[in-house]
């Protein structure tokens, strides 16, 4: 597992390929890619 928490301090409003706890805050996601076992993303505003 990765030990990347998904920000940048240079970009505190967006999350990069983890789409957990407080990154659920951001203002933009970007997924830099996926597996083949990765199902989507799931939350109230992304349906």
């Amino acid at each position: 597992m990765s030990s990347f928490a998904g920000r940048m301090k240079e970009y505190p409003t967006i999350s990069l390929d983890r789409f957990d706890r407080e990154n659920l805050h951001a203002r933009a996601y970007f997924l830099s890619h996926c597996h083949k076992h990765m199902k989507g993303l799931k939350g109230p505003l992304l349906r």
